[in-house]
């Protein structure tokens, strides 16, 4: 069996110590990520091979997670900050802090009644945000400090996440 050739390329990011986490295709057909060290949103148009970067308003923020959402902007989460931010393809941001002090949201992703779910690993908590940009609840994980982290749904719909620190799987049941 022969491998074909692999050649990696490697496309710097403007702001130095940007330390990016996590990326997904938006809506706009780029690439989007968390620069968690720099305090900003990134896009990456890898057709012009051209970077955009979008300031949050505070700059040890820390966004770690990132997702597309249902209505056509994309999703993240500002650990430190301790808000769920919303980023229109345009770069329009919007920031929502959460009820729960210093919660340290995660994980985030698109879940499937539309509305944005993410993780609460210092508290605990697994939360629902609405496109409006309402938290529509924030739920007890069974086991504290389990270190909740990243989220995902399944394409059934079924939503899971990680539990860091207690090596577990959690899983949202809705009803």
């Amino acid at each position: 069996m022969t491998c074909p050739l692999v050649t990696i390329r490697e496309h710097r990011i403007p702001s130095a110590d940007s330390k990016p986490y996590i990326a997904v295709q938006g809506p706009d057909g780029a690439l989007w990520f968390c620069e968690s060290g720099a305090a900003k949103i990134g896009r990456f148009d890898p057709d012009r091979g051209i970077f955009t970067e979008f300031d949050l308003t505070d700059k040890n923020a820390m966004p770690i997670g990132i997702t597309a959402g249902a209505d056509g902007n994309l999703w993240f989460a500002e650990k430190a900050a301790n808000k769920i931010g919303r980023i229109t393809p345009r770069g329009e941001i919007a920031e929502f802090a959460l009820p729960t002090a210093n919660a340290g949201p995660d994980g985030i992703a698109l879940g499937p009644d539309g509305n944005v779910w993410f993780s609460e690993s210092e508290a605990s908590r697994i939360g629902r945000i609405a496109p409006d940009g309402s938290v529509r609840g924030e739920h007890d994980i069974p086991t504290p400090a389990s270190g909740a982290r990243c989220i995902t749904a399944l394409a059934d719909g079924r939503l899971f996440f990680t539990q860091y620190d207690a090596g577990l799987i959690g899983e949202v049941v809705v009803g």
